[in-house]
């Protein structure tokens, strides 16, 4: 075992990333170093409105990759899990009675109506969030309406990450940020809502207990040690969603720092110490992982997911690759345009039927300029995010963008010219999986605070500034691709109103 390499190895913590695309493993020490890593693809099922995956799958590919990165690492005395959103109805055993519904599953839109109408005005003001299909509260009537047989047997409501620990563990838990997402929290307060859970209909017993992110849920169980390589009892955190969880190794463990986790979406976040009275039903309030904080802003619909996907569909090797051919383009007059928002939009916008869009497209065009307008179609969808947040009264100075944008000087130039703000990237790409190892490294006791883990694992990068000789072209660029996304949108309506 891990544990076992012998008196005076280096300690090290393991963390864990359910991605929509990859699901990786690394060892990090106290000090950031990144000591093994390994990778394999999440294994998700997607068509029309479904989005699942096995949990059962998933959890087995977790245990490979831990088995391959403990196999070459130090003592290991921590261990940190974090994945996308997602919901895995489990038996009194901790095994799965369906498959999980992932963040871009669309089923349970009457079950949200059905809670709307339930709930009444106050939704809003206790949850934090307007309610949408991907919440827990609908997919758990969803389930209750649609699946009674596989409802009937479930013990527990887990996210992904809540699964994982708690095969882990033994025990059942979740975290305050996971829990706001569901409709049933109240965000201020950080407890399950006794009256919102009558108003929808579901038993308070199907919940986990919220408990700090940072804490230890438990000890790996002996049983699973053995599976693993690693020690019986390495105490395993709490954890929390991927977004969140990343904001944490960019640096948003103190109120007004601004973070963009830029994955197959992007997670816009910005630290404050006070939740507001009056909430712009455009952003999402969360309890923040850190007791005392909350956050503002949310996940956007796809946006590095459609990047990768015309770096597929034009036969780059990478998006790295990709975004580097593609960053010295200039987006202006007469290139196309993209909406990259291929399943629906999130934050700010939060529509189901919008779906991706180019236009503008002629025979003059080459692969990077498709490349390129996919990459400032993203990043508008990002900018109208920060444009909700400072109309909602926060400051923001700069931008941390962590992920793979932030591997590419280019790419991150781009951003902060299409922001009109500073952009700084962090010298490690990887927040999340950073993110998941701070809050095990508290958990295995290595640091007091969050704070101080984030501080000692996580380091910043460079500082990219707006270039003002390309203002012009870029607010004309804004423009049009805002005009063209309105009329997406439109369209997509009065498709969803034929159908209907």
């Amino acid at each position: 075992m891990s544990g076992g390499h012998g008196r005076g190895a280096k300690e090290a913590v393991l963390a864990i990333d359910i991605g929509t695309s990859t699901t990786k493993a690394v060892v990090i020490a106290p000090d950031g170093e990144r000591l093994a890593a390994a990778a394999v693809r999440t294994p998700i099922s997607q068509a029309a409105d479904h989005a699942t995956v096995d949990a059962s799958q998933l959890l087995r590919d977790v245990v490979g990759l831990v088995r391959q990165v403990a196999g070459e690492s130090p003592s290991i005395i921590g261990f940190g899990v974090t994945a996308q959103l997602g919901l895995v109805l489990v038996d009194a055993n901790l095994r799965p009675v369906a498959d999980a519904l992932l963040w871009a599953d669309r089923r349970a839109r009457a079950q949200r109506e059905q809670i709307v109408a339930a709930a009444g005005p106050d939704l809003l003001r206790r949850t934090g969030r307007r309610a949408e299909a991907e919440h827990l509260a609908p997919r758990l009537l969803w389930f209750k309406q649609r699946e009674p047989v596989a409802f009937s047997r479930a013990r527990w409501a887990l996210s992904l990450k809540d699964f994982i620990v708690a095969h882990l563990t033994g025990s059942v838990a979740t975290d305050d940020t996971h829990a706001s997402y569901s409709l049933l929290f109240d965000v201020r307060d950080r407890e399950w809502s006794h009256e919102l859970l009558v108003a929808c209909g579901l038993d308070a017993d199907l919940l986990p207990e919220p408990c700090a992110a940072g804490a230890a849920q438990g000890g790996i169980r002996p049983s699973v040690a053995q599976a693993l390589g690693i020690e019986a009892g390495t105490p395993v955190s709490v954890g929390g969603p991927d977004g969140t969880v990343g904001a944490l190794a960019a640096g948003a463990t103190i109120a007004g720092a601004t973070v963009d986790i830029a994955g197959t979406t992007d997670v816009v976040l910005h630290t404050v110490a006070y939740p507001p009275s009056d909430l712009d039903p455009r952003v999402v309030l969360n309890a923040h992982l850190v007791p005392g904080l909350w956050t503002m802003g949310g996940p956007t619909g796809v946006t590095g997911g459609a990047i990768e996907w015309f770096s597929q569909a034009l036969g780059y090797t990478s998006v790295e690759a990709a975004l580097e051919a593609s960053q010295h383009v200039q987006v202006g007059v007469g290139s196309p345009r993209i909406n990259t928002e291929m399943t629906g939009s999130r934050f700010p916008d939060w529509n189901d039927n919008m779906r991706g869009s180019v236009t503008g497209i002629s025979l003059e065009h080459r692969s990077v300029d498709l490349i390129a307008a996919a990459e400032q179609g993203a990043g508008f969808i990002v900018r109208r995010g920060l444009e909700a947040l400072q109309e909602s009264g926060c400051k923001i100075d700069r931008v941390v963008v962590v992920g793979r944008v932030a591997r590419v000087p280019g790419a991150v130039q781009r951003r902060a010219d299409l922001w009109r703000l500073p952009v700084v990237t962090l010298s490690d790409e990887q927040a999340t999986l950073t993110g998941a190892a701070i809050l095990a490294a508290c958990a295995a006791g290595l640091f007091a605070t969050v704070q101080d883990a984030a501080a000692a694992m996580s380091k910043p990068g460079e500082e990219h500034t707006p270039t003002e000789s390309n203002r012009a072209a870029i607010e004309e660029a804004f423009a049009e691709w805002t005009l063209q996304r309105e009329c997406a949108l439109m369209a997509a309506n009065a498709s969803s109103a034929i159908i209907a």
